[in-house]
């Protein structure tokens, strides 16, 4: 199988700054091909163009064996990475894209591919309000037994690893914020598992979702 994807300048200009990252720079190629040979995948790009990426991975549209338009993102090794398979499983499709299949040792997601011709900034407020509002209520989400919720971290310890690492010396919004965050609802909450689960999967999702 003939591969020729780009890694984007962005992108490779992120991650040439540590040795991890030119190591995962030189990685990509070798894990595209895996993961394309391993779910069968063409790749789904016109001849020239870049795929897509973020700040830590890359995104490769493809076709199933079947035809079925996918996406595969190849994600540089990090926490929130790491998070990403867990929470969008838990999801299963609902308020967030399906996902197909993963491999932790590739750092690679295959999922379905979104339909980029209809951005959410482009169609009025009143519409974007409801369907924003939808989605939040479909993300927000109950913990049950599935084995995944217990790999999710809490938000309360997040944020409080969080004020204990911001420097005392700072500008007074950010002692307001140390002060705020060392008291109820932060250290209360964690007896409100069911809240915490819910939050914590949201707020990690958002922010992996834009890499």
């Amino acid at each position: 199988m003939s591969i020729n994807v780009q890694i984007p300048e962005p992108l490779q200009r992120r991650h040439r700054q540590t040795l991890e990252g030119r190591a995962w720079l030189g990685h990509v190629p070798a894990f595209l091909h895996q993961a394309l040979e391993q779910w069968q995948l063409d790749v789904d790009l016109p001849s020239g163009a870049l795929p897509w990426h973020g700040h830590t991975g890359i995104v490769v549209p493809v076709r199933t064996s079947g035809g079925a338009p996918a996406a595969l993102k190849l994600a540089f090794p990090h926490d929130e990475a790491l998070l990403e398979p867990l929470a969008l499983s838990l999801w299963g499709g609902h308020g967030a894209v399906t996902l197909l299949d993963s491999d932790a040792s590739l750092g690679a997601l295959l999922m379905e591919r979104l339909d980029q011709s209809r951005p959410l900034l482009q169609i009025p407020m009143d519409e974007a309000i409801a369907v924003w509002g939808k989605l939040l209520k479909d993300l927000s989400i109950r913990p049950d037994e599935r084995p995944e919720w217990r790999l999710i971290p809490q938000v309360a310890a997040t944020a409080e690893r969080y004020c204990d690492e911001l420097p005392n010396d700072g500008p007074i919004w950010l002692n307001r914020f140390r002060v705020g965050c060392s008291k109820p609802p932060w250290r209360s909450a964690r007896r409100t598992e069911r809240f915490l689960a819910a939050a914590t999967m949201m707020f990690w999702s958002i922010r992996t979702s834009t890499t």
